[in-house]
This record gives C-alpha cells, sequence and structure tokens, in this order.
C-alpha cells in the first residue's frame, strides 16, 4: 500500500524525463545535489515526500539528492516526530521563529495594528541562531552555503483567513508570525520556494513582500487533481521562482496540466493510505474518547 500511495513521484517523475527528451533539454540536469528547507514543518510530510522522489529517481538511474537541511516547527509534538522522521541524520530541528528577533514579540502592543507591527519586524535586529533540539543548543540558522541549489517549502499559518479558523485576517494572531517568516526568506534568498496555504490567503501580502525577488505562479488545487479524490482539501500552492537564481525551462502552467491529466489514470483509493495497524487506529479511538468523556465531565459540572 505505502507503494501504491507514492506512486505520484513516479508517475510524475516519468512524464518530466517524456518532456525534457521532447524539448532537447539534458536530463542529467536532474542529477544534482539540493538542500531542503521547511518552514511549520508540521509532521514531516515533505520529508517523506522528497524520499519518494528520490526513489523515483533512483529507478530511473538519475543521482538527484534533496537533502533536508533545516526544519522548523514550535509544536513539541512535531518536534518530536520531525526527529523521528529524521533519524540517523544531521538536519537541525528548530523550534521557534519568534526568537529570531531580538525583542521578540514581548513589546508589542495589543493595540498595535498590523502595519505597525510589519514595520517592526523589517527594522528589527534579527539574531543567526535559533536552538536547535536535535543538537540541543543553538545554530546557525543562516549560513553562506545557502544558494543556489536550496529550495524551501512552507505552510504558512492559515486560521486568521480559513473559512474553519478565526477569519480574523491581518488582525489576527497568526500574521505577524508570518512576517518573521517572510523576513527570515529575504534574508535566507533561496533559489526556489514552494508555498501552501488556504485559498483565501492573501496574495498580496506575498506578492508585496516577495514579488520584487521572485516571480510568483499560483496554482489552486484540490487533492482530486492528482488521483486522491476521497480527500477533500481545496489548497493554493505558489511557486516562487527567484529572478536571478533560478529560471523556468518549461511553462509551468503546461506541465501541471499534464501532470493533473497522468495522475488521474492512477487513481488512488483510501486503503493506499490508511498505513496504520488495527491496534494503532484503536488506540486513538481510546485516546479521542477520553479526551470527549473528560469535555462532557467538565460541561456538565459547569452547567
Amino acid at each position: 500500500r505505502m507503494g501504491r500511495s507514492a506512486r505520484w513521484a513516479f508517475v510524475t517523475l516519468a512524464l518530466l524525463i517524456e518532456i525534457l527528451v521532447k524539448e532537447s533539454l539534458e536530463v542529467s540536469s536532474l542529477c544534482n545535489v539540493h538542500n531542503l528547507f521547511t518552514t511549520f514543518s508540521g509532521a514531516g510530510t515533505v520529508e517523506i515526500a522528497t524520499q519518494f522522489v528520490c526513489a523515483a529517481c533512483c529507478e530511473h538511474g538519475l543521482r538527484f539528492d534533496l537533502r533536508a537541511a533545516r526544519c522548523c516547527d514550535k509544536d513539541k509534538a512535531c518536534q518530536v516526530q520531525l526527529l523521528r522522521q529524521l533519524h540517523g541524520s544531521d538536519t537541525c530541528v528548530f523550534t521557534d521563529l519568534a526568537s529570531l528577533l531580538e525583542n521578540g514579540l514581548a513589546t508589542w502592543g495589543n493595540d498595535w495594528s498590523f502595519v505597525r507591527k510589519e514595520a517592526a519586524i523589517l527594522n528589527s535586529r534579527v539574531w543567526n541562531k535559533m536552538f536547535c533540539c536535535r543538537h540541543g543548543g543553538y545554530c546557525p540558522v543562516f549560513t553562506a552555503a545557502d544558494g543556489y541549489r536550496d529550495i524551501e517549502v512552507s505552510g504558512p499559518p492559515c486560521t486568521d483567513w480559513s473559512r474553519a479558523g478565526s477569519s480574523k485576517g491581518y488582525d489576527g494572531g497568526t500574521m505577524p508570525i508570518a512576517m518573521i517568516w517572510i523576513l527570515t526568506i529575504l534574508m535566507a534568498n533561496r533559489a526556489l520556494l514552494i508555498i501552501e496555504s488556504v485559498r483565501e490567503y492573501p496574495l498580496e501580502f506575498l506578492e508585496r513582500h516577495l514579488g520584487h525577488r521572485y516571480f510568483l505562479y499560483v496554482f489552486c488545487t484540490e487533492p482530486g487533481d492528482v488521483g486522491y479524490g476521497f480527500i477533500s482539501r481545496k489548497r493554493m500552492y505558489i511557486l516562487c521562482v527567484h529572478k536571478c537564481k533560478a529560471k523556468l525551462t518549461y511553462d509551468i502552467y503546461d506541465f501541471w496540466v499534464l501532470t493533473k491529466a497522468r495522475l488521474k489514470r492512477h487513481e488512488t483509493f483510501p486503503d493506499d493510505c490508511l498505513l496504520a495497524t488495527g491496534d494503532e487506529v484503536r488506540r486513538e479511538v481510546d485516546a479521542l474518547a477520553q479526551t470527549a468523556a473528560r469535555r462532557a465531565a467538565v460541561a456538565e459540572s459547569t452547567s
């Protein structure tokens, strides 16, 4: 089942190779080492996906190495999962973006507008070290090696824009953290960025801060577009291509249309992705039941 759920990587790479050959582009251009950086990394799904991509390249005899260089998430459960996922590597697992600012967020007034907070962040002194739970100390965030072969994949907090969230927009509590993330992107100056968020996320915010340095290509999609029709999760992806460090050799929108058509031939079913054992599912259900019982008891005692 894991093989079937990872089929997308193999199908997409085969399509890419077909296009490279047809366009008389060098397939060997894929044979490079690239550094992967993730922010708001969650449980490491991007890192897992890159392993599928590298496995697909290996099957085609291509030495494409996408190495997890650094990741960052404030949630402790996510940090544990990232450490487990990247076991045996030296990848830094950073913990708190806000700690990069010299004064953090503590000096801000509750009545500050987002414009004022935005200006404060852009004018803040930024540390070059953050606590890393991999090494148990402070590690460099930006290095001289950052550059042309760097790819950043991030999903900035979307609760202030999501229909299921607070819908507070710029006045929400997550936007200052998103602004700090923007600041780190500008400082790192990576060649490629892939940003994932809800469709309501403000494009003008990204264009205003990144548009002078990156070309932005926007895709509104959902799992059904790539063969996962049993999942409902409409999302927006923004591919940001550095104006000096990278260039597109093929129309990215044409490639997306071809990719969707190819992947729809390989529809994935729920049992391809439900990889948990029966015992793991039972433990999860038991934990949810206990939590629901505690909440009911609290509600009853306060009524």
